[in-house]
């Protein structure tokens, strides 16, 4: 435990016919999919038995190991070091969280807003990528014959990427906008109408 850091966590939850659903594909990303689980021992610090309510995000995680081994972060890194964030005893104010094709979600701890698509078609939305995958094997035929090349993306550092037909996991639009109040309504089974909030 001296010169050892772990870090326990997990990518999202999954849901056990909480809100009437199954799994994490299609469903709004509700508290028991989004606030996951972190323990972090820190050798360095050697803080133990706490608890921090501060919010923090899974790219932050990259950063804390570079800073733990001296390593300074990339340019475009845009995680903290949970060092930071804990010795100043703040957190984000707010989280982008969600799944591609689903919800574009935001909270800042107390609020969460769950957008849905404008329209049934959920368009246009496309995968791009260097490498035609899917999620258990090569991209098919159909979807390989679909392929555009884009011009080159500045957050790919100047790459073409590949622009293929999305796999879709599910579709937002039936299940509407959602609005909820973590601090009212912490099972998130009443969604408000507040467009103040």
């Amino acid at each position: 435990w001296s010169d050892t850091m772990l870090i326990v966590c997990t990518d999202h939850g999954f849901l056990l016919g909480e809100h009437g659903w199954w799994g994490k594909n299609a469903m709004p990303w509700y508290e028991e999919l989004s606030h996951t689980p972190l323990y972090v021992w820190d050798p360095q610090e050697g803080v133990a038995g706490e608890t921090r309510d501060a919010m923090v995000q899974l790219i932050d995680l990259a950063p804390t190991l570079l800073d733990y081994f001296g390593v300074d972060r990339t340019e475009r890194m845009e995680g903290r070091p949970l060092r930071e964030l804990v010795a100043a005893r703040v957190g984000r104010t707010a989280a982008l969280f969600g799944m591609f094709g689903g919800h574009v979600n935001v909270t800042d701890g107390r609020y969460v807003y769950m957008r849905s698509c404008v329209d049934q078609t959920n368009s246009p939305l496309f995968d791009y990528t260097l490498m035609p995958m899917r999620m258990t094997a090569m991209a098919s035929m159909a979807d390989l014959m679909a392929i555009d090349l884009t011009e080159p993306q500045e957050w790919a550092r100047g790459l073409k990427l590949l622009r293929l037909p999305p796999m879709r996991m599910g579709n937002p639009y039936p299940l509407g906008t959602l609005l909820f109040d973590l601090e009212t309504d912490p099972e998130q089974k009443s969604p408000l109408v507040d467009d103040e909030v």
